[in-house]
């Protein structure tokens, strides 16, 4: 169970001390911007800090993060992604950023973000054709099971991966695809993990 804020603020200050001696609530609370009552307040849990003060408090202790309230960040949206066999991929590596539509999307942890529309329904089970995926550019560690962005020879599709045999599978309510084996199939890269999926936008 992770600690709460009030502790995880007391926890922090503790041990910022020296020589077996706690850091004062009163430097403490130099440190973050704010007066010894307000440390003390946040650490009876009378009070909490502001998003400006967590902001500085995860300069010392990363941990705060978590704490930080869902913000909504202007993701760009690309043309498409086929959810079919590899296909062209400029959409994904060369438009123009400043040229892109931006849409707000709240509830993302850190990361490198961007949204990609479907084309084909070979993914269907979970983002039918023309809707809409997150793509998260830096969660690129394979889990099985888990869908991703690949690239191969200048080509994208949308897959989900699987480790035993090593390939990339459609999820799909029409039987007719196959998935698309890696054994042998060299320069397979991943663009980023699938994080989200709206059906419009």
């Amino acid at each position: 169970m992770s600690p709460s804020l009030e502790k995880l603020i007391r926890d922090t200050r503790l041990a910022l001390g020296s020589k077996g001696k706690p850091l004062s609530q009163t430097r403490f609370g130099e440190l973050v911007g704010v007066s010894q009552v307000g440390v003390s307040r946040w650490e009876s849990g009378e009070d909490a800090p502001t998003e400006k003060n967590l902001l500085k408090l995860i300069e010392i202790e990363p941990a705060f993060a978590k704490f930080l309230p869902s913000r909504a960040i202007n993701l760009p949206v690309y043309t498409m992604v086929s959810a079919g066999a590899l296909s062209a991929a400029e959409t994904v590596l060369d438009a123009h950023l400043d040229e892109l539509r931006r849409i707000p999307v709240a509830g993302l942890r850190n990361g490198d973000y961007f949204i990609l529309q479907v084309e084909g329904d070979s993914m269907n089970k979970i983002a039918p054709d023309t809707s809409f995926i997150v793509v998260d550019r830096a969660d690129r560690e394979l889990v099985p099971g888990k869908d991703y962005i690949f690239m191969h020879d200048g080509r994208a599709t949308f897959k989900r991966y699987r480790a035993r045999p090593m390939r990339l599978e459609p999820y799909s309510h029409n039987p007719e695809h196959d998935p698309i084996e890696l054994d042998g199939l060299e320069g397979v890269s991943v663009v980023g993990r699938v994080v989200k999926v709206f059906l419009d936008l």
